[in-house]
């Protein structure tokens, strides 16, 4: 299933690219969708690179090296939402704060 799965990840990764493209386009684009598609492209391209060294790794003893990276993509990809969805709602309670004419 390496194969299909890094396949996959190759085509969403295909599909986050022009989301960032419509993104760049768009003067007026929204932040938390910009951090979650990071964070979105970094887990893939982790993916994918994880599987392509797992795929042509001939020595088990260097499988742990795509799983760590595996597990390393997804973590900095979590970390990246924590971020932004902190970054928006720190926005927001200012937003709320901040008298009305």
């Amino acid at each position: 299933m390496t194969p299909v799965s890094r396949n996959l990840s190759f085509c969403e990764q295909i599909l986050n690219f022009m989301l960032w493209t419509a993104l760049i386009r768009n003067r007026d684009y929204d932040r938390l969708l910009v951090f979650i598609s990071a964070g979105i492209g970094i887990q893939v391209t982790g993916e994918v690179i994880g599987h392509t060294i797992r795929t042509f790794t001939r020595m088990r003893t260097m499988i742990w090296l795509p799983d760590t990276l595996l597990m390393v993509s997804e973590i900095v990809c979590l970390l990246t939402w924590a971020w932004a969805s902190a970054a928006q709602r720190v926005r927001y309670r200012l937003a709320s704060l901040r008298p009305r004419e």
